[in-house]
């Protein structure tokens, strides 16, 4: 079985690699593709329009698509996951999203061809908090 994650600007392939880590011992591959953006703003603009247009609003570089064509599961973060994507792994059965929200993920296409996808929810709920806190005692009156 082989993992195929998608690194990014936010998560980068060292941290899938020691997060995926332990399932070596049962036997899965994991291996990582960087997908090259310019800069923050360049990821942002593909996100603004995958949330307004859904996954197939941005066509994935090809060198996504090749090195993932052989995954069983492929961890992603922002990367949209399209039909052409899809279409390109034989052996796929696992879409895993690493955010709160699917929309970088064709789910409907994903589950017509018996694919899993799971997202994380409330990944960050943790550091909201932590912020909204800091923000009501920086306002405090003493």
């Amino acid at each position: 079985m082989k993992l195929v994650g998608i690194g990014d600007l936010f998560i980068p392939n060292d941290y899938i690699l020691s997060g995926f880590e332990k399932l070596k011992q049962y036997g899965v591959e994991v291996t990582t593709v960087e997908w090259k953006l310019k800069d923050f703003e360049e990821l942002q603009n593909i996100n603004l329009a995958v949330e307004h247009g859904g996954s197939e609003a941005y066509d994935p570089p090809q060198y996504i698509v090749d090195a993932v064509s052989d995954a069983d599961i492929i961890i992603t973060e922002f990367c949209p996951i399209t039909k052409k994507v899809i279409d390109s792994c034989k052996n796929l059965k696992v879409i895993g999203v690493l955010r709160a929200g699917c929309e970088n993920i064709n789910i409907s296409y994903a589950s017509s061809k018996n694919i899993l996808v799971y997202n994380t929810p409330g990944r960050n709920a943790d550091a909201v908090a932590d912020f909204t806190i800091g923000l009501l005692i920086s306002n405090a009156e003493i």
